[in-house]
């Protein structure tokens, strides 16, 4: 399910990338660039909801967030079969997606925080 899911993102982006790993849990983070009109809020939500359908899913809650002074937000989901975490940045014109899934009704792995709050910017986007 989440191989589709991530051939979803990917198709639906002109430029997009996603790296992730399997294990009982699931953490990953996928990129895209968009026009440098685009809305960081329309981004951002338009990424949650496509998210949201593919795994059938609903928040569960929603906050705003940063990334070094740029946009962003984090999501708690539960899905059809798994639950999880995601942290939303709009960067300039590129979106980075970072999710932590778990099976459903499994308690909230301690890693959750530590992986997404561990995202940094390496550099500066390009004006």
């Amino acid at each position: 399910m989440l191989g589709q899911f991530a051939q979803a993102i990917i198709a639906r982006k002109i430029s997009g990338h996603q790296f992730r790993t399997i294990l009982e849990e699931s953490y990953g983070l996928a990129y895209a660039d968009y026009s440098p009109s685009t809305d960081w809020e329309s981004a951002v939500n338009g990424e949650r909801d496509l998210i949201m359908n593919g795994l059938g899913g609903s928040v569960v809650d929603e906050k705003r967030t940063s990334v070094e002074g740029y946009p962003g937000k984090w999501i708690r989901f539960v899905g059809q079969n798994t639950s999880g975490e995601l942290a939303i940045y709009f960067v300039g014109h590129r979106l980075y997606s970072l999710h932590a899934f778990a099976p459903k009704g499994a308690p909230r792995p301690e890693n959750f925080s530590t992986f997404l709050n561990s995202f940094r910017l390496l550099s500066k986007p390009k004006a």
